[in-house]
């Protein structure tokens, strides 16, 4: 238990070392979902299934997230990568925000998502 409080710990020091403006608002979508993909240990085929199982829609949210404070794609682009429509996106991203005010698992997940997408 100890080690998950260090952990949580270390990865909040760590995000508010690197400020938002610090990773580059050009990513590309292959590589949002790639950084998703690596740190949550799914994947990619999972992502894009239509599957609602264990974390794969926490997966799917926080790409949508990511894609949409990242990237200047459309909704409809950012959806079809993963088998989506842009409605969903929306959705998906206001839910993504929300759990991070109220789930510290989902806020550290996307935490360490944008610690990977800053150091690549």
């Amino acid at each position: 238990m100890l080690k998950v409080v260090v952990k949580v710990e270390l990865t909040s020091h760590i995000v508010e070392i690197i400020d938002v403006d610090c990773v580059p608002i050009d990513k590309d979508l292959d590589f949002i979902l790639r950084a998703v993909s690596y740190v949550l240990k799914i994947p990619i085929a999972d992502i894009k299934s239509k599957s609602r199982e264990g974390e794969l829609p926490d997966a799917r949210k926080l790409y949508c997230l990511f894609a949409r404070e990242y990237t200047k794609k459309t909704l409809r682009e950012i959806g079809e990568l993963v088998n989506i429509d842009h409605a969903t996106v929306t959705y998906a991203s206001k839910q993504a925000r929300i759990l991070m005010n109220n789930e510290i698992n989902f806020k550290n997940k996307y935490d360490s998502i944008k610690i990977e997408l800053y150091l690549r």
